[in-house]
Parts: structure tokens; C-alpha cells; sequence
């Protein structure tokens, strides 16, 4: 469009950085106010950590003016409101003074009370505020309101009537605002949609995945190694920073004696000079943290006086973006075998995801380069360079600890990309990785992302336009879709059930971000055969194998692709830890 002016003015700008910094420090802000006030409320004391912050990432906010009515006497009602600003008056018709305060009592907080010709604030001859009932109770900032409403899904019987059936409560009070209030809420079916079945989260607690294994490893990270320690055998690659290299471990007094592996390493004056310390030291510290047959891992690091290095194990393998794009036809899979081979990577994936979760980490870039494809037939997860520790501390600018659930930065490969990595200010969690599984599976059963027209198209603005208006309409399948995803045996459209709920805008809504975690995708239709137990244990035989040329030739001449590293003057305290 083009914007002229028609008299001289003066215009103020914002540019589009700034404006989402703006977004997402309110929005962090409403959500950080959340938090704090779910964790006073005593009706909710059962909730804590992780799962009270993912129940406040379900929350909206709505503003109410003064004198509006936000829950009525006898209506029906299934939202647990907070505020957050503001003062509402709390009152009924058919409780006395005690009974009110009863329904509602506020621990460290007297309850504000006024008579019936009091009023607040400053009213004008055209905005006048309205009186306060006498006897009414007023709730201010961080009151929690929705207390009745929990406890009548509890069970309790002094709460007020709550129906299983329609998640409502039908109120005994009536709530109105004083003046202008801006309240958060969530309903009772997202709740239970999120965490489980009320009585269930409130009494026994939550099972779920992510955070769950953290600090749980079998074999710590080999240290005191230096690169003597090795003998260079192949070159396998670039790194971002440096090269890869395939070496034996000559250290005899080490358990990786005798051993190859893949040697990653990375340039300290590239790391310094692109200001990735940071990054690089958090790569390697999640590294640490994972051990799974599925992920690969971190089994010592080291550094010289100009470089560090990751040792991880040496994967003979092909990318899978390599087996789904294959150079030459005539290694495409069999129609019937990619079937089932499709159903048993998307099952490998899971549980290395899983993993990923269960450390605490989102992953954020999941996609067929990222994923190798060993001569078993199984899929190994590689490279952490998005990864992110949720949730993560920081000092703000005052010098308090800020504690956050969710993290900003848009990253990842525009393809698998989730509709809230374009939503100013909202964040994303781990939830992400599970869209990308969605993409992940359409991908393999139709050799193309859900959201292009053919593999490899450009046009991003089409494609961001297709992720976000799924918050509106729901994916689209191509119509020979459940013919070429159906397993024998099972039901012909498990497979787009799975992938339509793996891709739900709204992460609160998305399979694997449900309550129970990921078993809402292990149980699926989809895998209602697929013997979980043997493949973990890697007793199950893959459908599929990569023919043997499939498997490039590592290059035997070293010479080649010999390179002095980049002489390092910095401050070596940058790298201490190491």
C-alpha cells in the first residue's frame, strides 16, 4: 500500500523488532502475574512447577468495564477467573455475610467491604462507578475467583452445583467489575484437556513427560582428554565452526579406548567472533544430558589452545531426508514397505523426542536432515544447535531472577515451523517439536510438507500464511492420503487422525501437549499393533534397510581436507569450562 500525506504532520514509527519486544515482555509479564497467582491459590496447591506454568499458558485475558456483570447469580459457568488489575465486587442474593465469605476466603488478604451508599473512585456526572452492595466482599489484583468452580469439579460438596457433563458450575454469587478489570481465565475442560481429570490432578498428581529425567544418565561424559588422545582415521565432514572427523580413541586407561568416533570441532575465534559461547557451552551441556539409543550423544569433550571439540559416537548412516528425496529412483521404497516403514520411524522419532522432552528440553528443529537412518533401519536424532532448556532463568534488568516457560526466538526450518513461532509476543514450548512430528509423518507418506505445493517450494509468504490460518481451518488432506498411509489391519484413516491432531494450531489443543503427554501419540490408532517394547529394546527388525550404496564412502584423504585452525588471542576464561 502507499501512504501519503495530506497536511504537513509529525509521524512517530515503530519498527517490527522493537514492536515484538514490546509484545513479549507484556505478554511475559500477564503470564509471570499468572503464575504467581495460581501458585496462591490454595484450591490449587496440588499444582506446581511445570504443570502450573502450562496451565497458565492456557489462560486469556479479557477486559470487563465498569458495572459489567463477569459471572451472574444462577447462570451456569465453567471459567476459573484471576485478577489481574482492577477490584471486582462479589455478592448474592441468597447467601448471608458469612456464607460469602466462606465460599470465598482470602488467605493474608482482608476482605474490602462498603455499604450500599458507598462508592468507588471519583465518579463524574457521565462515567459514575457503581455502589457496592452491602456486604459484598471485593476482590482485588490476584484474587482468585474461580475457586468455586474448581472445587465443584473436585467433588466437594459445599461447592457450588457443578454438572460432569457440561464442565459448568452453576453460580450462588454474583461477580462484577469496579471500575475497568482486566481478569485471565482458563475453563475447565482445557484444564483437563492440558493436565487431566480434575479430581485426579488434585488428588494424585500429574504423570507426564517433559522435565521428568533430569539428571538421570548412565555413564557421565569422559574427561581429561586432549586431542593426542585420538588418531584421526577420516574425514567426515564440515562443522559450522570447523571440521568432522572420524578417530579412534588410543587413551588405554579410558573406557573409549579402542573405539571411533565422530570428533567435532569448533573454532574458537569463529565461536568468539559470531558471539556463539554461550550457545556452543549450552550445546554441549544438553549433549551431556542425553543417553538414549535414539539421540545422539555427547561421550566426552575437550579442548586445545584454539579449539574445543565434542566427541559423540560414530553412526554409519544416511540422512532420511536422503531416503525420502532419493538421487536415484530405483532406491525408492516399495508403496507397501514405506507404508510401514513410515509408521516405524514416526515411532523412533517419538521416543527420541520423548527423551529430548524428558530432559527439559525442546528441541526446535525437527526435519529429515536432522535424522539418520543407521544400517539397522533406525532413526538417530542429531545436532542440538536450536535446542532450548525450558524452563530457563535469567536476570532482568533490575537484577531479579525472571523465570521463563517459553521462550521468543524464531528458529527452526520454515517447513515444520508451528503457527506461535509467528504469533507476536505469545512464545512457543516443547509443543513445537510435535507440530514438526506432524509435518515429519505427512512428509514421509506424501513425499512433501503439508503446507507447500511440491517438495523444495519457496514461496515462504504462501507458506506462512497456510501455517497461520490453521488456527482458523484445519489441514487440508490430499485425497489419496489414507490409501497410501494404511497400515493392514488397522483403521484406513489413523494416519491423518494422527497427523490432523499433531497439527493443531493451538498448542494447548496438540497431541503429545494434552494431559499424559506423549502417551496420547504412543496410544494412538495409529500404532494399535506397533510393539513399543521391542523397538525401544531394538528387537524389532525395521521394515525397511538402506541398500548398501545408500552409505557414502568416508574420505580416506585426511591431506585433503587438512586445515591449520585459526590462531585464538582471546580470553581463554571464556572457554574455562570446558
Amino acid at each position: 500500500a502507499t501512504v501519503k500525506t495530506k497536511t504537513n504532520c509529525v509521524l512517530w514509527s515503530l519498527d517490527r523488532e522493537t514492536f515484538q519486544t514490546v509484545q513479549a515482555a507484556q505478554a511475559l509479564e500477564s503470564r509471570t502475574k499468572s503464575n504467581q497467582y495460581l501458585h496462591e491459590a490454595q484450591c490449587l496447591s496440588a499444582l506446581r512447577g511445570y504443570h502450573q506454568r502450562k496451565l497458565g499458558s492456557t489462560m486469556k485475558r479479557t477486559q470487563f468495564l465498569n458495572g459489567e456483570v463477569i459471572v451472574k447469580e444462577g447462570a451456569t459457568n465453567s471459567k476459573c477467573y484471576i485478577v489481574e488489575s482492577g477490584m471486582v465486587a462479589i455478592s448474592s442474593e441468597s447467601l448471608g455475610e458469612e456464607e460469602l465469605a466462606a465460599k470465598f476466603p482470602v488467605p493474608n488478604k482482608i476482605p474490602y467491604e462498603r455499604s450500599s451508599s458507598q462508592s468507588v473512585g471519583s465518579p463524574t456526572a457521565s462515567h459514575k462507578t457503581p455502589a457496592i452492595p452491602g456486604g459484598a466482599m471485593v476482590a482485588t489484583e490476584g484474587f482468585f475467583l474461580g475457586r468455586q468452580v474448581i472445587l465443584g469439579a473436585n467433588g466437594v460438596a459445599e461447592a457450588d452445583p457443578f454438572d460432569e457433563a457440561a464442565k459448568t458450575s452453576t453460580s450462588t454469587t454474583t461477580m462484577k467489575a469496579v471500575g475497568a478489570v482486566w481478569v485471565s481465565h482458563f475453563d475447565i475442560a482445557t484444564f483437563e484437556a492440558v493436565l487431566g481429570p480434575v479430581k485426579e490432578v488434585l488428588s494424585t498428581g500429574i504423570d507426564d513427560d517433559f522435565g521428568s529425567g533430569v539428571g538421570v544418565r548412565e555413564l557421565e561424559p569422559v574427561k581429561g582428554l586432549s586431542d593426542s588422545d585420538f588418531e584421526e582415521i577420516a574425514f567426515l565432514g564440515e562443522g559450522a565452526y570447523g571440521k568432522v572427523t572420524l578417530a579412534k580413541c588410543i587413551k588405554e586407561d579410558c573406557r573409549l579406548y579402542g573405539k571411533e568416533y565422530a570428533i567435532k570441532s569448533l573454532s574458537k575465534k569463529q565461536v568468539v567472533e559470531q558471539n556463539h559461547v554461550a550457545q556452543v557451552g549450552s550445546e554441549r551441556d544438553m549433549l551431556i544430558e542425553l543417553h538414549h539409543p535414539f539421540v545422539l550423544g555427547m561421550e566426552a569433550s575437550f579442548q586445545c589452545p584454539d579449539a574445543v571439540y565434542l566427541v559423540t559416537d560414530y553412526v554409519k548412516s544416511v540422512t532420511l531426508f536422503e531416503i525420502l528425496y532419493p538421487a536415484d529412483e530405483s532406491n525408492e521404497i516399495p508403496p507397501e514397505q514405506k507404508k510401514l516403514a513410515s509408521r516405524f520411524w514416526a515411532a523412533n522419532i517419538t521416543e527420541a523426542i520423548v527423551h529430548v522432552h524428558n530432559q527439559g528440553v525442546a528441541y526446535r528443529d525437527l526435519k529429515p536432515e536432522n535424522l539418520l537412518v543407521n544400517e539397522q533401519g533406525y532413526i538417530i536424532l542429531i545436532d542440538l544447535g536450536f535446542a532450548k532448556k525450558l524452563p530457563y532463568t535469567e536476570v532482568d534488568q533490575d537484577g531479579f531472577e525472571v523465570t521463563h516457560d517459553m521462550t521468543y526466538t524464531l528458529c527452526g526450518t520454515f517447513e515444520y515451523l508451528a503457527p506461535e513461532f509467528f504469533y507476536d509476543g505469545h512464545g512457543h514450548t516443547h509443543a513445537v517439536d510435535y507440530w514438526a512430528l506432524g509435518c515429519m509423518v505427512h512428509e514421509m507418506i506424501m513425499g512433501q510438507t503439508p503446507f507447500v505445493d511440491f517438495p523444495g517450494e519457496q514461496d515462504l509468504r504462501k507458506l506462512f500464511l497456510r501455517i497461520c490460518k490453521t488456527q482458523y481451518k484445519p489441514v487440508e488432506f490430499d485425497s489419496e492420503f489414507d490409501s497410501k498411509a494404511e497400515i493392514p489391519g488397522e483403521e484406513a484413516s489413523a494416519c491423518r487422525d494422527l497427523c490432523a491432531n499433531l497439527l493443531k494450531a493451538h498448542p494447548t489443543e496438540r497431541l503429545g501437549n494434552l494431559a499424559g503427554g506423549a502417551k496420547g501419540i504412543t496410544e494412538h490408532p495409529y500404532f494399535g499393533n506397533f510393539d513399543w517394547a521391542a523397538m525401544r529394546s531394538k528387537e524389532m527388525e525395521a521394515p525397511w534397510l538402506p541398500p548398501a550404496d545408500f552409505f557414502s564412502s568416508v574420505e580416506k584423504d585426511l591431506l585433503t581436507h587438512d586445515s591449520e585452525l585459526e590462531v585464538y588471542e582471546g580470553d581463554p576464561d571464556l572457554f574455562a569450562d570446558w
